[in-house]
């Protein structure tokens, strides 16, 4: 479907834009926060920006997470008051730690993808058993 006019605006504008920013984005974001950590060890950035992007980071994701938790909820009224508050706590943790993390995964992803080593999830084993299972008993419908 990518790039072929036969599947309209999905194959011309939808895919090739997320295919682009889907593999973009991760190296972006990582050269992102390598460049920010590099430049506060260096102290060539201004602390004072350094912060307020750092709290602007913090309340983009923590808007992400509400909104997010407000669809489900909508949805579904699966979740208690005090879980709520539990998972929008650790939406503000989350934005600090898993999101680079998430970026350096998907940037691998995206560099072996490139390179032709798609990663696959390998093999297991398979071993005889020396004693063949006891016949399970059929379920009844």
């Amino acid at each position: 479907m990518l790039g072929r006019a036969r599947y309209g605006a999905a194959g011309l504008l939808a895919l090739p834009y997320l295919a682009f920013f889907e593999a973009l984005a991760p190296i972006l974001s990582l050269a992102g926060w390598t460049l920010a950590i590099v430049l506060l060890i260096a102290d060539l950035a201004a602390w004072p920006w350094a912060a307020a992007t750092l709290v602007a980071t913090v309340l983009f994701g923590q808007l992400q997470t509400m909104m997010a938790l407000l669809v489900q909820e909508t949805a579904f009224h699966g979740y208690s008051r005090r879980d709520l508050t539990r998972m929008l706590g650790w939406g503000l943790l989350e934005c600090l730690w898993y999101h680079p993390l998430l970026a350096v995964w998907r940037t691998s992803g995206t560099i072996r993808l490139v390179l032709g080593r798609r990663p696959g999830w390998g093999e297991i084993p398979r071993e005889a058993l020396e004693e063949a299972p006891a016949a399970a008993t059929p379920l009844t419908r």
